[in-house]
């Protein structure tokens, strides 16, 4: 091959600088070629060839070796193996004789250590047993001797014991004695104020309570002012004074007309010659209280000639709950049951209706302002409040405080019913959080409680019947608003 290669670049050679056109030269080239891929076939069969021959004379003489090796690496393994077993055997016995060694070994420590042991306990025995008889008789003298401390200890004790009860009663008797000499001094000064005072918020307030001989308007303020405690049965003008601030706070507009309404259910009282001593008490105008409220709260007015029409229709109600009382009175009075607001529930309840034919007054819807969580004291003494138709939890505190002064288990009673009345509107009746936040769940339990403990003789029974008074109370108060509501009234 390499022969025509040379050939073929001489050719090549002297072909270009004979200067042979191109043509010829594509043809020279190709036979050149031509000749060469021949002479490369020709050569590569003849590669093959003899790599076949030599492939199968290698493989030949691979089988002769093997032939040859097998007896030899045969006798070889048998060899090994027998020289394994041999190592084996050894080690066998080997391992035998360590472990009868190591057993004998084992036992004779053992034998050494058992009686070693047996010393050791032995002498640990009689330690233990001489130490124990030490401390015994250590401790019996320490108990001897501390027999001896206690009882000069308990002896010492009782001696100054005794030493000091003696100078304590001497002292006491000698305080007591001082005591009641500065008492006797001052005794006489203030006892006087002290019954004076205590009079003036505790109970009725007797000692101020006006009689005939009083000038007529001193008679009519003191009604006017028992008239709003008397509410909430007390009869008290203290408890009727923090009701006025709490309403003047709360609302001063139905402040102003519940006052106007109880002064002049008052002086008609007068005018027609009713018992005066029963206006002293509040017993007439307290339901023109709160017919002057709830006409303020029920009811929208516009402009001037709606507060005209309003305080026209309070100067007509107020002496109208009267009338109702005096009608109320001689029907229950036979059967031994209170009036209470009877009276105001009827002129109120006759006014709304008879309110959609005026003109400059229309019955208000309540608003409620949305509270997504449950205020447990705002809605107890919102509860309070709304007896007077006032939503303000602090003037609901007032009201609380002002019965405090008259009687502590009334002011107790109305807050107990007021709380417990929201928590089963919430939990029980299932009314929205905002209405229970409000205090229209409160108000009717807080009278309906104090009125059956004033009534009725405190007792398990009595007890018994205030709670289920009180769900009595908001059952009706639920199934009322359900009918009122079709009438368009709270």
């Amino acid at each position: 091959v390499k022969d025509e290669h040379e050939k073929a670049d001489v050719t090549t050679t002297a072909v270009t600088d004979e200067g042979v056109p191109p043509k010829n030269l594509l043809q020279v080239i190709q036979d050149v070629a031509k000749k060469t891929g021949d002479e490369t076939v020709k050569l590569g069969m003849a590669v093959g060839q003899k790599t076949k021959e030599l492939t199968d004379h290698v493989g030949r003489e691979s089988v002769k070796i093997h032939d040859n090796l097998k007896p030899h690496m045969d006798k070889l393994g048998e060899n090994t193996d027998r020289e394994i077993k041999k190592h084996q055997d050894r080690a066998r016995v080997l391992g035998e004789n360590i472990g009868k060694s190591t057993r004998e070994i084992t036992a004779n420590v053992g034998t050494q250590t058992k009686a070693v042991s047996e010393v050791v306990g032995r002498e640990s025995v009689k330690i233990a047993t001489n130490v124990g008889n030490t401390t015994r008789q250590v401790a019996d003298h320490v108990g001897s001797e501390s027999v001896k401390i206690a009882d000069h200890v308990g002896k010492e004790s009782v001696k100054i014991a005794d030493a000091v009860g003696k100078e304590s009663v001497k002292i006491a008797d000698a305080v007591g004695k001082e005591t009641k000499k500065q008492y006797d001094k001052v005794a006489p000064i203030v006892e006087p104020h002290a019954k004076k005072y205590s009079s003036m918020i505790n109970g009725t307030m007797a000692d101020l309570m006006t009689t005939d001989d009083d000038a007529w308007w001193k008679q009519t303020l003191d009604g006017t002012a028992r008239a709003y405690g008397r509410v909430v049965l007390c009869d008290n003008p203290f408890t009727g004074l923090m009701i006025c601030l709490a309403m003047l706070l709360g609302s001063p507009v139905a402040f102003i007309i519940s006052l106007y309404c109880a002064a002049l259910t008052n002086l008609t009282t007068k005018v027609i010659g009713l018992d005066q001593s029963m206006m002293r008490k509040g017993i007439f105008a307290s339901n023109a209280v709160l017919v002057g409220a709830g006409l303020v709260s029920y009811f929208a007015y516009d402009g001037v000639g709606g507060y005209l029409s309003l305080i026209f229709v309070a100067t007509i109600a107020a002496p109208v709950t009267i009338m109702a009382y005096l009608f109320t009175a001689r029907i229950f009075t036979p059967m031994g049951i209170p009036t209470l607001l009877f009276p105001y529930v009827g002129v109120m309840m006759f006014t709304l209706l008879g309110a959609s034919y005026w003109k400059a007054v229309s019955p208000v819807t309540m608003e409620i302002i949305d509270a997504p969580h449950f205020r447990f004291m705002e809605s107890a003494f919102k509860g309070l409040a709304q007896i007077f138709v006032v939503d303000n939890g602090f003037s609901g505190f007032l009201i609380f405080l002002g019965m405090m002064a008259c009687s502590r288990i009334l002011a107790t009673a109305a807050f107990v019913g007021s709380a417990l009345a929201a928590l089963l509107g919430m939990g029980f009746f299932g009314v929205p959080v905002e209405i229970i936040n409000a205090g229209f769940m409160g108000f009717n339990s807080a009278l309906a409680i104090p009125a059956l403990l004033y009534f009725l003789v405190p007792t398990k029974k009595s007890l018994i019947s205030c709670f289920l008074g009180l769900f009595m109370t908001l059952g009706a108060q639920v199934a009322f608003e359900a009918l009122f509501t079709t009438w368009s009234i709270p």
